[in-house]
């Protein structure tokens, strides 16, 4: 008898495995929306901005964020720039793959920020407030990307997915409250983001 409840758990163990090495791992493009989600409940919750911020200078900066459906942008672009193009960079010397990582991850979090300061800094600390994030396994993500939503109406929003230990993968969204940055097309979008030499391809959903 315990030949055969061995034998059932056994066959158990191996189907929940086979079960799980078949589940689909989670879409980019779905993760983001997951983050803006997040990122729009924030601007809009005046209980939450009163606990982070009491400057009117703030507050009217983030009246730039506009109201969206998250679910619904007009258009979704992925931003792949080459490693040597990242900020921060270029010449590196030799590192450790780890390192490496680390700066590869920094840089694709760190460019919309730059965006924002660019817009001053009102935008930078607006949008520092309502920044999102989750993580999640996706053992086939190997790099690092970004997605950019376009809305109408509403500020744009830059998720950056990053790949971290184990197979986890972070993505963590800022909105762009730069007034110049204000792309309308695949085109709009690679022209600003093609001095870094970065591959712009269309998703959707």
């Amino acid at each position: 008898m315990k030949k055969f409840l061995c034998l059932g758990c056994a066959l158990g163990i191996l189907t929940a495995l086979l079960a799980g090495c078949g589940t689909k791992a989670p879409d980019l493009y779905e993760k983001g929306i997951e983050v803006i989600t997040l990122m729009q409940e924030m601007a809009e919750n005046e209980t939450y901005l009163d606990a982070c911020t009491a400057s009117p200078e703030i507050w009217n900066a983030l009246q730039g964020v506009g109201h969206r459906n998250p679910a619904e942008p007009t258009g979704v672009w992925e931003i792949t720039i080459p490693e040597a193009k990242l900020p921060g960079m270029e010449g590196v010397g030799e590192m450790s793959p780890e390192l490496k990582q680390y700066m590869r991850n920094r840089a694709y979090g760190t460019l919309a920020s730059q965006i924002n300061a660019m817009g001053g800094v009102q935008a930078l600390a607006a949008s520092s407030l309502c920044t999102g994030s989750v993580s999640f396994l996706n053992p086939g993500f190997q790099g690092n990307t970004l997605y950019l939503y376009l809305y109408e109406n509403a500020a744009p929003v830059l998720v950056a997915f990053s790949a971290e230990n184990d197979g986890i993968v972070g993505a963590a969204g800022t909105f762009l409250l730069n007034p110049d940055f204000a792309p309308e097309n695949g085109e709009d979008v690679q022209t600003f983001f093609g001095e870094l030499g970065a591959q712009v391809t269309e998703r959707q959903p």
